[in-house]
């Protein structure tokens, strides 16, 4: 399937985010690290430095999923040390 082209799904391009009260929530706004004009709106204009981010989004999920896996079997060990201390 074709990736369409856009800062959104541009390995360069990194969303800024703001805090909310329980959450962070995407603005559309970013930068672009090859890019001179560090902060800029997300639109429908295009560089010629624009790469798949397909590589990165796939990375991210592989490290994602490892942190879980630790964070499940350091749950998983406290409460068996919370259990055998009742």
């Amino acid at each position: 399937m074709q990736q369409e082209k856009s800062c959104n799904n541009c390995a360069l391009f990194y969303r800024h985010y703001v805090k909310t009260c329980s959450a962070f929530l995407a603005i559309n706004c970013g930068h672009c690290v090859h890019s001179v004009q560090r902060r800029k709106k997300i639109g429908p204009q295009l560089c010629e430095h624009w790469e798949s981010n397909a590589e990165k989004e796939e990375q991210r999920e592989v490290a994602t999923k490892k942190s879980l896996e630790a964070i499940s079997q350091r749950l998983s060990d406290i409460l068996y040390v919370i259990k055998d201390d009742v």
